[in-house]
């Protein structure tokens, strides 16, 4: 998975669109939609505000899955995919969990 699918994945976990995600992170909703495509760079300072709305250590933006190496068995690749997929979805509850968790907060703020 590359940085803007992750950053797509991440920002949808957390129950913000494009719009939204991108004010919080001050760039255009276009300029998030090229990064999430991959079509354009990220640069460091946005994956910094991005990893700071989203709560989550830059080093997981910057992870990417390695490609699997053609000398495995099928086997092997199954178990390695199987591994990243639980990964991403370990992440992306993680994520979710801090979103709900700030609506809880805010909520009790204002009753």
């Amino acid at each position: 998975m590359n940085i803007g699918k992750t950053i797509k994945m991440l920002r949808a976990a957390a129950g913000l669109n494009q719009k939204e995600m991108a004010a919080r992170i001050d760039l255009s909703a276009s300029a998030l939609s090229l990064i999430e495509s991959g079509d354009r760079e990220a640069t460091v300072a946005t994956l910094q505000a991005v990893s700071r709305v989203l709560g989550v250590p830059l080093s997981v933006l910057l992870v990417e899955n390695e490609e699997i190496p053609d000398n495995m068995t099928l086997q092997q690749k199954q178990d390695v995919e199987r591994v990243q997929e639980l990964l991403s979805e370990v992440v992306k509850s993680l994520v979710m969990e801090k979103f709900k968790t700030n609506d809880r907060r805010e909520h009790a703020q204002r009753d």
